[in-house]
């Protein structure tokens, strides 16, 4: 299965920040079930209580040293784990069922074993513009807390060794990360294959 290469979206258009994909599946009764559970009072105890599910109720999958390989929003369910991208699948669905707005971004971080690799993350629109939140699930080098007044991020760049985040928000989990993550077979496999440069998207 091949992925169609996608367009930045604008962050003016919001609706394409809102829509449901086979991937984004938050038509599927449990990820539905779950937005529905996270559901507040407010958009921001929303975006909140959803950020928090998702970080600590789905750990990350190098944590757990899990090989299935999550991909949609309802893999992460199904099997209890996912990586960045699979975990920022599920807050988006989960997010988008409740009509907020939500992105994908990445940066470009350093790999224990040297070079990069794109790690990715959500924006959400809240308060008028985009605010940047990663779900990637704490551990004893991670540690992300909510805040309404900051970005929330799992790695904060280090730009002297040539870390950085990219400026584009996009509506959808970009093509060639989707395909890896379909291609599997399982996590180490993923792990080796993933990019460390965003490719152009013209």
């Amino acid at each position: 299965m091949m992925i169609g290469r996608i367009e930045p979206v604008r962050p003016n258009n919001i609706g394409a920040y809102l829509r449901r994909t086979h991937l984004i599946d938050f038509d599927d009764h449990g990820v539905s079930l779950l937005a529905g559970a996270v559901a507040g009072e407010t958009r921001e105890e929303t975006i909140r209580q959803a950020f928090e599910m998702v970080r600590d109720r789905y750990p990350h999958s190098c944590d757990v040293r899990r090989d299935e390989v999550a991909c949609s929003a309802s893999d992460v369910i199904r099997f209890g784990h996912g990586l960045c991208y699979a975990k920022s699948m599920l807050l988006a669905a989960l997010l988008r069922y409740n009509g907020i707005p939500t992105g994908f971004c990445y940066e470009r971080v350093r790999r224990e074993a040297g070079g990069f690799v794109l790690h990715g993350f959500n924006t959400v629109w809240l308060d008028g513009g985009w605010k940047k939140i990663d779900a990637r699930g704490n551990n004893d080098r991670v540690h992300v807390t909510w805040s309404r007044f900051h970005d929330m991020l799992a790695y904060p760049p280090d730009i002297s060794a040539g870390e950085m985040i990219f400026p584009e928000i996009y509506p959808d989990q970009l093509p060639e990360i989707v395909q890896i993550l379909l291609d599997g077979p399982d996590i180490d496999t993923v792990l080796q294959k993933l990019p460390g440069e965003l490719s152009p998207h013209d």
